[in-house]
C-alpha cells in the first residue's frame, strides 16, 4: 500500500484501475491496524484531494468519476466528506454516481452516512429508492437503521414493496422480524380504517 500510495501520488494520471486497487488496500484489516508515517499520510491526502477534482470535473467519464469517489469513500469519513457526497446525491448527478456514492455510504454502515442517505430518501427516484433498499437490507445494522427510519415515518410503508416487505417480515433475525411485523401491521390496518 505504501508503495502504490507513493506511485500513485508522483503520477499525472491515475487510471481506474490503479483507484479501485488503492481503495480495496486502504480497506484491508493489514493497512487499517498499521501505523503509518507522516509521508504516507500526506500522500494520502494529496491523492484524496485530486479523487476529489476528478468526481467533481463532468468532463471525465462516469467510470472514472465513479472510481474516484470509491476511493474517497474508502478513507475514513469525516463531515467534509459527508457534504462532498451530499452534493452528489442531487438528480443532476449522473445515474451511476449517484448510486455508487449511495452503495459506499451505506457499506460503511456509519451512522451519519446513513443519516445522510435518509435525508436525501424523499428526494430519490423510485429506482434509486429500490437500489438504497437492496443495499440497507444486505446487512443487519442498516436493515435496523431502515426499520427505524419507516418507525419514525422518514420512509413510508408502502415505499417498501411486497418483496422486500416480505424479506423483513421473514428475516432470520427475530428482532427484525418482529420489529417488521409491528410496523407492516400498523401500516395495513391504517390503510384498512383509510377505505
Amino acid at each position: 500500500a505504501v508503495h502504490l500510495t507513493a506511485h500513485a501520488s508522483k503520477s499525472q494520471q491515475i487510471p481506474s484501475w490503479e483507484w479501485n486497487l488503492l481503495a480495496q488496500l486502504l480497506q484491508s484489516p493489514q493497512v487499517k491496524q498499521q501505523g503509518h508515517s507522516d509521508a504516507f499520510q500526506k500522500q494520502i491526502s494529496a491523492l484524496s484531494q485530486r479523487a476529489r477534482e476528478l468526481v467533481s470535473d463532468v468532463d471525465q467519464s462516469p467510470e472514472e468519476r465513479v472510481t474516484s469517489l470509491e476511493f474517497v469513500l474508502s478513507l475514513k469519513q469525516n463531515q467534509q466528506d459527508l457534504d462532498f457526497v451530499a452534493d452528489l446525491l442531487s438528480p443532476q448527478t449522473p445515474l451511476k454516481l449517484q448510486i455508487a456514492a449511495l452503495r459506499n455510504l451505506i457499506a460503511t454502515q456509519n451512522p451519519e452516512a446513513l443519516e445522510l442517505v435518509f435525508e436525501n430518501w424523499k428526494q430519490f427516484t423510485p429506482s434509486i429508492q429500490a437500489e438504497v433498499l437492496n443495499q440497507l437490507l444486505l446487512r443487519e445494522s442498516t436493515t435496523q437503521a431502515l426499520l427505524k427510519q419507516v418507525e419514525q415515518k422518514q420512509v413510508q410503508p408502502a415505499q417498501i414493496d411486497l418483496t422486500n416487505q416480505q424479506r423483513l417480515l421473514e428475516h432470520k433475525n427475530s428482532k427484525i422480524k418482529e420489529h417488521a411485523q409491528k410496523l407492516f401491521s400498523a401500516a395495513s390496518s391504517a390503510s384498512r380504517e383509510q377505505v
